[in-house]
């Protein structure tokens, strides 16, 4: 079985001018495009800030549905831990799309993707299973989907349930490494699957909840606005072009509009795939 693999992007470990670098920039182009995903690990993510984010989901999640729709502001000074967070894995994010750009030599399109780069970030508490209920969907967090961005980074707390199916088709439970620092899922969407003119992988991906205890996540997903054009020097004889420019926000809505259970795997083909 082969083993997720585990990429070291923290700052103090990774100098852009050396040979670490280019070496982990083939690294992530290999993990995104045979596993459509890997384990980042991000020492540049402060200790406290892992307490505080987790803190805050907590009580949010914890409060009573009527204070939650009043959406009053009156936990405000929560924000500051939120956008802290957000600046953060924003940066992780970027660095992974500058080692993406310049594994396949696309460096000079580098800047104007970051330009057009939009964030959402979504807050994820996964109850843990019911014990009474032996319905065989009661232990399901999210069905099995792709994600439609460029890409997710993924950041959880120490419940596990996240599961991966790469290219081979085999199923991983993601479990993250013991000991000490802050680790990320980051995976490619279907979004970059378009980008990288199939090269890329997007994974197919579901929560399965075990034991007693909620999970809790968060996930920031990589969307531009405008037109996204596959960039020339990923097409060639042996890469025919694969797909038509597209807009990722549109990507997102053509998925939306159908029915889920036709859309669990990659929805890039359809909605800009080039046609005979």
């Amino acid at each position: 079985m082969a083993e997720i693999p585990i990429i070291d992007l923290s700052t103090k470990t990774l100098d852009t001018s050396s040979s670490s670098w280019v070496s982990a920039c083939k690294n992530v182009q290999h993990a995104l495009e045979e596993y459509g995903f890997f384990l980042a690990r991000y020492d540049d993510f402060p200790s406290e800030l892992d307490k505080q984010v987790f803190d805050v989901m907590e009580e949010l999640f914890d409060l009573p549905l009527e204070t939650k729709t009043r959406n009053s502001g009156e936990l405000a000074y929560h924000g500051e831990s939120i956008s802290r967070y957000v600046k953060v894995v924003s940066e992780l994010e970027q660095k992974v799309d500058k080692m993406v750009f310049e594994s396949y030599g696309a460096e000079k399109h580098y800047e104007s993707h970051v330009g057009s780069t939009t964030y959402l970030l979504r807050t994820l508490k996964y109850s843990a299973p019911d014990s009474n209920n032996s319905s065989n969907n009661n232990n399901i967090g999210a069905n099995i989907h792709t994600d439609k961005n460029f890409l997710t980074v993924i950041h959880q707390n120490q419940v596990n349930g996240l599961e991966i199916q790469p290219r081979n088709g085999e199923w991983f439970a993601v479990e993250l490494p013991p000991g000490p620092g802050s680790f990320f899922v980051v995976m490619a969407g279907d979004s970059y699957q378009a980008w990288s003119n199939g090269r890329m992988y997007s994974a197919r991906h579901q929560v399965l909840m075990k034991g007693d205890k909620p999970r809790y996540s968060l996930a920031l997903f990589s969307y531009n606005h405008g037109t996204t054009h596959i960039p020339e020097e990923l097409v060639d004889t042996e890469h025919p072009l694969q797909f038509k420019p597209f807009d990722s926000y549109g990507l997102l809505r053509f998925y939306l509009s159908r029915a889920p259970s036709d859309m669990s795997g990659s929805s890039a083909k359809e909605y800009c795939g080039v046609t005979a």
